[in-house]
């Protein structure tokens, strides 16, 4: 594969190379009504993470074009989409945590944050052109396997899709463990809903604790002043 930088051309990046920095991909790209999904498909692939887009990047490369990748949300990204609490990042080395067949020797930190990792795999869609093969805005309510028909039959919010071939990729953790209250012992335990919070949450003064929450990145620090004192609040790290 050709060894381009992170600024190559789209044609260059299609080819094995990087991607172009500064493309996005998200449903608003296709106006108001974007299509729906195919009713047949060769392959379906669930979720527009970091597997999704590496499995249908690859099927491009491999010359497969009958394939379809559903995603839920209105933007690529996975768990880099949705999480977006303060502090997120990755604490795997942003080099590593990449595809090899798109390197970026452009990230700022060896550790990076949501923000800049959410970019990358969005700018990541458009010069490999799997733009037009993700469903964005199309959740997943069921799918049934037919053994007369040798296919999946898979119930969407926007319509019903048939593929033969069914490739899970929706990872977990884009969803907190749990919410509300709990107690464990005599402390009482809060889940903060994380991937929803403001980029500046303001945890009630009365409580204090630790949140924990099953995503990669670096702790998240909340200081509780009622208590006078600041609270290491641990991401538990896949």
């Amino acid at each position: 594969m050709a060894d381009v930088s992170y600024v190559a051309t789209a044609t260059h990046a299609a080819r094995g190379g990087a991607m172009s920095s500064g493309t996005t991909s998200s449903r608003a790209e296709f106006g108001s009504t974007p299509p729906g999904p195919p009713n047949d498909v060769r392959i379906a692939v669930i979720g527009a993470g970091f597997s999704g887009l590496g499995m249908a990047i690859r099927l491009k490369q491999a010359g497969v074009e009958d394939f379809v990748v559903l995603e839920r949300g209105d933007a690529a990204g996975g768990t880099w989409h949705y999480n977006t609490y303060p502090g997120c990042g990755c604490d795997m080395p942003s080099h590593l945590y990449s595809f090899s067949f798109a390197p970026n020797p452009n990230w700022s930190r060896t550790y990076s944050t949501q923000p800049e990792i959410g970019s990358y795999l969005r700018d990541c869609v458009r010069p490999f052109e799997i733009e037009r093969h993700i469903v964005f805005g199309c959740e997943i309510t069921g799918a049934i396997w037919d053994d007369a028909q040798d296919r999946w039959h898979i119930d969407t919010t926007r319509g019903a899709v048939s593929a033969p071939l069914l490739i899970a990729a929706t990872g977990p953790l884009t969803e907190p463990p749990g919410a509300g209250a709990a107690r464990t012992g005599n402390l009482r335990r809060r889940h903060l809903p994380l991937r929803t919070v403001e980029s500046r949450p303001r945890p009630d003064r009365r409580e204090g604790g630790i949140h924990r929450h099953r995503s990669l990145g670096h702790p998240v620090r909340a200081r509780h002043h009622a208590a006078g004192a600041t609270t290491a609040n641990y991401c538990g790290t896949a």
